[in-house]
């Protein structure tokens, strides 16, 4: 649940940015509209080019309305998800204390934190428990006796008599029809099967570590490249933005710098959030998640349960 409500976070984060993006696009490509239109307007541009500017310009309208749906859908999951409205959202930092340095360090650390795997041995402990119960009337027991008894002319006897007795008593229940085999025989298999279900939980919990940690891994490098894309995409505008003003690009060209620099912007965004939930999953397959988030635990969910 607390990976869910922290991706539907990051979800709501960044449909907000991407509107904004949207926006700023739109913007852009009024401007663009405007000054091509004043052009021919004049009768230094072409007609073409206006054509060109208003089917650009229809499709930024689009990628706005598209961000627009996409916000209101994150926003209405969300509230059921939360029970309150998506208020001044920020990018979240992640705890990197709460990321191990290796992929080693997290498994030891999820066979120690994870809730699942305390559930498993919980249950493991819960069986043995109930085994070593099972056996106990399989065994005779020894039991230590003592009475006292003072008599005054009982009997028909005159005077007073005082006796004590102190005996070992064995008891062993030879007539029980084999019932006590076989419960012990059932609790037997039900700590067997506990185990079974212990080393399941354990190979599923270190599965699911193992692909966030690679998840983690490729979007970082990811990152590393989109960031570089958005970089060589900007200059590329603002050179293309000056050549076009001297005639040295065509305004198709103009357009198509814009749209690529929307484009990777757009998907530096998704790799920016992609590492951010990745680093969450890593947190919550090896147990921490909820330490990482700050979140206050009830005492009795970490008591340690007797038998």
């Amino acid at each position: 649940m607390a990976l869910e409500v922290a991706k539907i976070y990051l979800d709501a984060t960044k449909a907000s940015e991407i509107l904004t993006l949207s926006e700023n696009n739109l913007a852009i490509h009024k401007d663009i509209y405007r000054d091509i239109k004043k052009r021919a307007d004049s009768g230094i541009g072409s007609t073409a080019d206006v054509t060109q500017v208003e089917a650009r310009l229809a499709k930024a309208h689009s990628n706005l309305v598209a961000a627009q749906n996409n916000l209101f859908d994150i926003y209405t999951q969300f509230r059921r998800l939360v029970g309150q409205e998506p208020v001044s959202l920020e990018f979240p930092r992640a705890d990197q204390n709460a990321i191990p340095p290796t992929l080693e360090n997290a498994l030891n650390m999820a066979q120690e934190n994870h809730p699942v795997i305390k559930v498993a041995q919980a249950d493991v402990d819960a069986a043995r428990f109930q085994y070593k119960q099972s056996k106990a009337p399989n065994y005779p027991t020894l039991s230590f006796e003592a009475a006292q008894s003072w008599r005054n002319d009982a009997g028909g006897i005159e005077g007073s008599s005082d006796e004590l007795s102190a005996m070992l008593r064995l008891r062993y229940n030879l007539y029980n029809g084999g019932s006590d085999s076989d419960r012990t025989e059932s609790a037997a298999y039900q700590l067997n099967r506990s185990k079974d279900l212990r080393e399941k939980t354990f190979r599923t919990v270190e599965e699911g570590l193992r692909l966030s940690w690679s998840a983690l891994d490729l979007t970082l490098q990811q990152k590393q490249f989109l960031a570089d894309h958005v970089d060589s995409a900007s200059k590329t505008v603002v050179s293309y933005r000056k050549q076009y003003q001297i005639g040295q690009r065509t305004l198709l060209d103009l357009l198509n710098t814009e749209n690529e620099l929307f484009e990777a912007r757009k998907d530096y965004l998704d790799a920016r959030y992609a590492e951010q939930y990745a680093k969450y999953r890593v947190m919550n397959a090896s147990g921490n998640l909820l330490d990482a988030l700050r979140v206050d635990i009830p005492q009795e969910w970490t008591a340690k349960v007797e038998y």
